[in-house]
């Protein structure tokens, strides 16, 4: 099967390439992104922001899944938290998130 989405770029202040689907693209774009000292990809609460999106951060993941709820994570499949694509997006809960974080420590420090 051949996957037909397309994807593009979204570049940070500091000219950081973020990779997202081209369907995303549009929406995401009408901010402005970073990434935390933590590498994670994030923008700020706006005023105009519909009064239940979450006070400080928000991340673009949690923007793609339309925040799910907060015992809930979102890993970045490949390991780079500057892929965006959906593809690359997984819903797992904290304990899932965890033991994957743990995992990926493990291999860096075999390595």
């Amino acid at each position: 099967m051949i996957n037909n989405i397309m994807e593009d770029y979204i570049y940070t202040a500091k000219n950081q390439k973020i990779t997202v689907d081209a369907d995303d693209k549009w929406r995401l774009d009408q901010y402005p992104w970073h990434t935390t000292n933590k590498g994670i990809v994030a923008r700020a609460r706006r005023v105009s922001d519909p009064d239940w999106y979450p006070a400080g951060l928000i991340t673009m993941a949690r923007e793609l899944f339309a925040f799910p709820p907060n015992n809930y994570r979102i890993v970045h499949i490949n390991g780079d938290k500057l892929d965006c694509r959906r593809s690359n997006l997984k819903l797992v809960t904290a304990g899932e998130s965890q033991k994957i974080e743990l995992s990926r420590k493990k291999c860096v420090n075999e390595a």
